[in-house]
């Protein structure tokens, strides 16, 4: 993911208009707090992550700075929840050996 600040809130909109240009984000989310939004990208490797990142997208008005953060590739455990009264079920995810 890539933690997105913009230099004013209100130019959110248009920023957002800009990021869907670009065929490798794939999901975008509004956020609260040190950052306005965070986009997760596909990239085939990290020279063609940061051309995306230095090209593409702090080149678009509006963006002040860009943070990656690197989610692990291991999906340590998965839990579903309910809104129900009912005992909660973690589904262990194997490790890899």
């Amino acid at each position: 993911f890539i933690g997105i600040t913009v230099r004013d809130v209100k130019s959110i909109s248009k920023v957002t208009e800009e990021l869907k240009k670009i065929p490798e984000i794939v999901e975008c989310h509004y956020a609260t707090g040190k950052y306005a939004m965070f986009v997760k990208i596909f990239a085939r490797d990290n020279k063609h992550l940061f051309n995306i990142i230095v090209d593409r997208m702090t080149t678009i008005d509006g963006i002040e700075h860009t943070e990656t953060f690197q989610i692990s590739l291991d999906e340590v455990f998965r839990r579903q929840l309910t809104v129900f009264d009912v005992e909660l079920e973690i589904e262990e995810i194997p490790e890899e050996e």
